[in-house]
């Protein structure tokens, strides 16, 4: 009732009887979004859903409320969100409550500062190999290529696997699994037909739905064979699902192999979308600024000194 209230004195941009806001989503996203802030301020209400209001925050310290507020006064509500809620299952992304916290403890380990510290030389390995591949004067898809390059990191640091490995079993599947998965699910996020597949059964064999549920059951068939694989070989291989199957509660109890599989898809999945999406940003923004960039450049020659960077 709160959120609906406020939703009549917070300005936004005018709806499409039926579809809200969605056909400007679909079209430009980026363009829609920052014309929203310019125009109507640090708080903006727009509708991507039928029967609820979507609120951008631009400003840090609205954020840092949310963020640090999240328990006690927001849920993240994503169990509303029945194609998300499919692919990453009830993960850390998309758990709440008392589960939640649970599962947050029990990954806590996986993200020890120590055991983080050690994946700087994968993560230098994979970028130095993808900078290998690159040539003076050829067109590139920057965002393709930190797409492909932080997947690449994840399924090593995740699984302890090598996606260009051709010779590993089901590493091919698992890439391309993952690109049909996110991209439908980005197709069907941004749709202008959103609200209208909402009100009908996802059972529905239309053609996206397929192609998605096709997308998450090879990823499923895959992960649940390496979890399973993991759990008989019984020994730490370094990467974090084998600080995620060794984690155990005060009871000690570990979670399901169900409770796994969510976590790695949840990582996997949403893992290295974000931080190739940060990357292809500095790269854009770093392209705008010269000064910068130059200073940047200058950094990396007196610090490195043509040698890759390590962790110490």
């Amino acid at each position: 009732m709160e959120m609906r209230k406020m939703g009549k004195t917070v300005p936004g941009p005018k709806e499409i009887p039926f579809i809200g806001n969605l056909l400007e989503v679909g079209s430009k996203p980026h363009e829609f979004f920052k014309t929203c802030v310019e125009k109507y301020g640090p708080v903006v209400r727009v509708r991507l859903e039928k029967d609820r209001d979507t609120y951008l925050l631009s400003r840090p310290q609205d954020i840092q409320y949310v963020l640090k507020n999240s328990q006690k006064l927001f849920a993240k509500g994503y169990h509303r969100d029945r194609i998300l809620s499919m692919v990453l299952g009830n993960g850390l992304v998309t758990s709440e409550g008392d589960f939640w916290l649970r599962q947050r403890r029990l990954s806590q380990p996986a993200f020890h500062k120590h055991r983080i510290e050690k994946y700087a030389d994968t993560m230098t390995h994979y970028a130095s190999r993808m900078l290998r591949n690159w040539e003076n004067g050829q067109m590139l898809d920057l965002h393709k290529e930190m797409m492909q390059c932080t997947m690449e990191i994840v399924a090593k640091t995740l699984f302890d696997i090598d996606l260009q490995e051709a010779e590993h079993q089901g590493s091919n599947q698992v890439g391309k699994a993952h690109d049909q998965v996110f991209h439908e699910y980005v197709n069907q996020y941004t749709s202008i037909t959103r609200m209208l597949l909402e009100m009908l059964p996802f059972s529905l064999p239309t053609p996206g739905n397929k192609r998605l549920k096709e997308g998450i059951r090879q990823l499923d068939q895959v992960i649940y064979e390496i979890i399973e694989h993991r759990k008989k070989e019984n020994r730490d291989r370094g990467d974090l699902l084998s600080m995620l199957i060794a984690a155990q509660d005060d009871d000690g109890k570990g979670m399901t192999s169900t409770q796994l599989r969510d976590e790695v898809m949840t990582l996997f999945l949403a893992g290295h979308e974000t931080t190739a999406n940060v990357l292809s940003w500095t790269i854009y923004l770093l392209a705008q600024h010269a000064d910068a960039e130059e200073k940047l450049v200058t950094e990396l020659k007196n610090v490195l000194q043509g040698v890759l960077p390590t962790k110490s």
